[in-house]
C-alpha cells in the first residue's frame, strides 16, 4: 500500500496529503467527477475513471457525496482496495 489515488477534493484530502508525507506514502493523484481543475496540491485531478494511473489504493476523501463515490469505487474496484475513513460513517 504505497501509492494511494485520494477520491474527492476537499479538506480530508489535504489532511491525507500531509498524513502521506510522514508516513513516506506516495499519493498519485486525485479522482473527482465533478473538479473543475487538474490540479489540487500540485497533484493531477482526474475525472475519468478510466485515465487513472496505477495506484494501490483508493481512499475517499469526498466529504460533498461521498457515498456516490464509494459505490461507485467500489463497483469497479476489489473491496480491499477501497479504504473508507471511519469519519464519513460509511458501511
Amino acid at each position: 500500500m504505497h501509492r494511494l489515488l485520494l477520491c474527492g477534493l476537499s479538506d480530508l484530502a489535504e489532511i491525507a496529503i500531509v498524513r502521506a508525507i510522514d508516513m513516506e506514502i506516495e499519493i498519485v493523484g486525485f479522482y473527482d467527477r465533478s473538479a473543475k481543475r487538474t490540479q489540487f496540491l500540485s497533484k493531477p485531478v482526474w475525472i475519468e475513471f478510466e485515465l487513472l494511473p496505477a495506484f494501490d489504493v483508493a481512499v475517499v476523501t469526498d466529504l460533498t457525496a461521498p457515498l456516490a463515490t464509494v459505490q461507485q469505487l467500489r463497483a469497479r474496484l476489489d473491496s480491499d482496495r477501497v479504504v473508507v475513513p471511519d469519519m464519513l460513517r460509511i458501511e
